[in-house]
């Protein structure tokens, strides 16, 4: 969530290339990806946004557009639809009708 909301707000972001920020962000794209407990990479990424504001203004603007192409609410909502539509729509096309059981009955 803090990447979201960091992208949201227009900032340049530096997080751990593992897990949700990985997913997330891309790298010299959307922001910039260090290696995970590595705080050399961390400190050097952090440095080479402060000094360059170029790079600091593209990032951010690039994670804003993206964070609100792909990441609200509305958006989420819509991908997930899509992705259980077709899950039943798979299925459908997989059924075998089952055979009907006679009873002693019939």
């Amino acid at each position: 969530m803090v990447v979201l909301e960091g992208m949201l707000h227009g900032l340049a972001l530096v997080a751990s290339d593992l897990g949700g920020p990985a997913e997330i962000l891309e790298h010299e794209r959307t922001g910039l990806l260090v290696p995970p407990r590595n705080s050399e990479a961390l400190a050097a990424a952090v440095l080479r946004l402060l000094e360059d504001t170029k790079l600091r203004r593209c990032l951010a603007a690039a994670a804003k557009a993206e964070v609100r192409l792909r990441w609200l609410w509305p958006r989420i909502v819509e991908q997930m639809r899509t992705i259980y539509l077709e899950a039943v729509a798979e299925k459908e096309q997989r059924k075998v009708p089952r055979p009907v059981l006679q009873t002693a009955a019939s």
